[in-house]
C-alpha cells in the first residue's frame, strides 16, 4: 500500500512537471525556457528524492566555475542525488529519456542525451557541452556509460573528456556510493540498476526500501593535459580509490 501510494505521488509530480515545463517552452524563449528549468532543477530533484526516502551526503566541495566532473555510475537515482545541492547540465544516454515518469523529469532539466553507437553524436554533445562550460557551467557525465554494482569502477569512454582538453578546464572525479543500511562501509545491493532488471522493476524494489542513503564525494579537480585518455585514466583512479574499489581490467574505452 505504501509502495503503490509512493508511486502515485511521483506519477503526480511528473505529470505536474510535464503541464508546467510545456507552458513555459512555449511562452518563453528557448534561453528563457532552459534557464527556468535549470534554476527549478534543485526544487524537482529534491521531490524525487522526497518519493524515495533518499538522504545525500555531501563529502569535500564542488568547482564552482565552468567545469567538467565525472561520476562512477550505479543507479537511476544518481541524477537526483547529485542535483540535491549543486546544479548542473548532465549528459546521460538517451535511454534514460524513454524511463517511465524519471525519464521526463531528468529531460526537463536540460540533460543532454547521447547515443554512443552513433559518432556523430559525439561531436554534437561536445560542442553542447563546450558552450555550456566555456559559459560559466558544471556539466556532469558518467564516463562508464552503464551502471556498476559499486563493487568496482568499469572502464571508461574517454570522447567526452576532450571537452576538457580543448579547453583547458579542470575535471572534477565525483564518487557514489550508497550506504547498506546495517553497515554503512558496504554498498547497498538494493539499490544498483543492473543485470536483468528493466526500470520499473527497479522502481519499485527502491520503493521498498525504508531508506537510501548515498554519499557523493567532490574529490580534487584533475587539470588536463593534450591527452583524453590519460586524464580518464586519472579520473576513474581517483573515484576507486575514494571508494576503496578495484579498477576493471583493460585499458580505458576510445
Amino acid at each position: 500500500m505504501v509502495r503503490s501510494l509512493r508511486l502515485i505521488w511521483l506519477i503526480l509530480l511528473a505529470l505536474w512537471t510535464s503541464w508546467r515545463v510545456r507552458r513555459i517552452w512555449k511562452r518563453a524563449p528557448r534561453e528563457v525556457a532552459e534557464q527556468w528549468a535549470e534554476s527549478k532543477q534543485t526544487w524537482f530533484v529534491n521531490r524525487i528524492l522526497d518519493v524515495f526516502h533518499v538522504t545525500v551526503t555531501d563529502e569535500g566541495t564542488p568547482l564552482a566555475l565552468g567545469h567538467l566532473a565525472a561520476s562512477n555510475h550505479v543507479a537511476v537515482l544518481d541524477i537526483p542525488a547529485m542535483s540535491a545541492a549543486h546544479r548542473g547540465l548532465f549528459v546521460a544516454k538517451a535511454q534514460i529519456a524513454d524511463w517511465p515518469i524519471l525519464g521526463y523529469i531528468i529531460a526537463s532539466a536540460g540533460t543532454i542525451f547521447i547515443t554512443r553507437e552513433r559518432a556523430r553524436d559525439s561531436v554534437t554533445v561536445l560542442s553542447q557541452m563546450e558552450r555550456a562550460i566555456a559559459a560559466g557551467r558544471r556539466v556532469l557525465f558518467f564516463p562508464e556509460g552503464t551502471t556498476s554494482p559499486g563493487d568496482r569502477v568499469r572502464r571508461f569512454h574517454t570522447s567526452l573528456f576532450a571537452a576538457a582538453c580543448r579547453l583547458g578546464v579542470p575535471v572534477q572525479p565525483v564518487a557514489l556510493f550508497y550506504e547498506d543500511l546495517a553497515d554503512p562501509t558496504q554498498p547497498n545491493r538494493a539499490v544498483p540498476f543492473i543485470g536483468d532488471q528493466d526500470v520499473v522493476r527497479n522502481l519499485w524494489a527502491l520503493f521498498a526500501e525504508p531508506e537510501i542513503r548515498v554519499r557523493v564525494s567532490y574529490l580534487p579537480p584533475v587539470i588536463p593535459g593534450d591527452d583524453r585518455r590519460a586524464l580518464a585514466e586519472q579520473v576513474r583512479a581517483a573515484i576507486a580509490g575514494r571508494l576503496g574499489v578495484p579498477l576493471e581490467e583493460n585499458a580505458p574505452r576510445v
